[in-house]
């Protein structure tokens, strides 16, 4: 009976509301590129998703968040034992996009030192020689208990200093 629990999610959808199961499996069955199939199940708040492949499960932790009609949602790795009550879900690992920097600004070296103010675990996605966006995207791990930082005051080249 545990070796059907082995290639399972749990998924908390960090919205004030829950989508219908169908919802979700639709989504998944119509957006996701999966190895093979993943169904989806709900339990009160929480949203079970059982893979059929572990890298398919992999995939989804890796991931870390999916949006369901605007609607974000967490995941988290079952373990055998655990009580679905008690799972916490304490970090969301995401991608922000860093707007409003002049051209020369974007870049690995800014792009890395914005990364680390930004905080847990970041990650910058190479920008190389020439950027091919007026942004930066970086991977954070967001703690969900604490508040999201709205942005910051950045000193440009010619001495002025401009919000992000």
């Amino acid at each position: 009976a545990i070796s059907r629990w082995r290639h399972v999610a749990l998924g908390f959808m960090m919205n004030y509301r829950l989508l219908a199961v169908e919802v979700v499996q639709y989504v998944v069955n119509t957006a996701w590129i999966t190895r093979g199939p993943i169904r989806v199940t709900r339990m009160d708040d929480l949203y079970l998703f059982r893979c059929e492949f572990e890298l398919d499960l992999q995939d989804l932790l890796n991931t870390g968040v999916a949006s369901f009609h605007g609607a974000l949602m967490v995941f988290y790795h079952w373990l055998p034992s655990r009580i679905p009550r008690a799972v916490r879900f304490p970090i969301a690992r995401m991608w922000v996009s860093v707007c409003g920097l002049p051209f020369e600004l974007i870049n690995d070296n800014v792009g890395g030192m914005i990364a680390h103010l930004l905080g847990h675990n970041s990650e910058l996605e190479p920008v190389g020689d020439m950027p091919s966006h007026d942004y930066l995207r970086i991977r954070i791990d967001v703690v969900l208990a604490e508040p999201l930082r709205p942005g910051f005051f950045i000193a440009c080249n010619n001495e002025s200093i401009t919000w992000i």
